[in-house]
């Protein structure tokens, strides 16, 4: 997704209008893709394959649903696939597992 994005360089926003702005464009040459595999993933779940990969277990406390919380939530990667043709081939199992190796081997050269 990434290497795919630097292909097609951002454009500016030629109508980019200061007094409306709209955060996903600009008159500077910048854009925002979303990459990930555009699957629901329920959150317990990638909760628990966070706690599987760092071998630790959440401290979760439980509230009432708050003004503003999100119930479902997606990576939408239509932009993305429609600029560069980018599909993931990646599913979160294995984007997290292997994020958190990143973190770990990250994490332990730099401190």
């Amino acid at each position: 997704g990434i290497l795919s994005s630097s292909d097609e360089p951002a454009k500016p926003n030629d109508l980019w209008d200061p007094n409306q702005p709209d955060p996903s464009s600009s008159s500077s040459p910048f854009r925002i893709l979303n990459i990930g595999n555009g699957k629901k993933v329920n959150l317990e779940n990638y909760i628990s394959e966070i706690e599987q990969n760092l071998g630790k277990k959440a401290i979760k406390e439980y509230l009432p649903l708050q003004p503003g919380d999100v119930t479902d939530s997606l990576s939408d990667i239509s932009k993305i696939s429609e600029e560069t043709g980018y599909k993931s081939t990646v599913s979160y199992e294995e984007g997290v597992a292997k994020f958190i190796a990143w973190y770990k081997d990250y994490y332990e050269k730099n401190t």
